[in-house]
């Protein structure tokens, strides 16, 4: 069972190195950025292929998007501003 992790994202270079941080048990990270105006994506890049740019349009929009980028059976949605505990990983 492969597991994605997705994070949408926008102007989060001060959170998203650290999130990524913890998504180590993920077999795949997907950040969806919406037209960042800071390093996001940039420092994204150092943990994940899965970059992509999305211009933001809603949330729903934003979501099913970043989804469909995922190839994974199951998909755990987290922000750049939380972090997975060790209990939860």
């Amino acid at each position: 069972m492969k597991i994605s992790a997705k994070i949408n994202v926008f102007n989060e270079e001060s959170n998203v190195a650290a999130v990524c941080d913890t998504l180590d048990w993920a077999d795949e990270i997907v950040i969806a950025d919406s037209d960042s105006t800071d390093r996001t994506a940039e420092i994204a890049r150092d943990y994940t292929d899965k970059v992509f740019n999305h211009p933001f349009k809603g949330y729903k929009d934003k979501h099913q998007f970043s989804d469909s980028m995922t190839s994974g059976d199951w998909i755990f949605w987290i922000d750049a501003d939380e972090r997975v505990t060790p209990e939860l990983k």
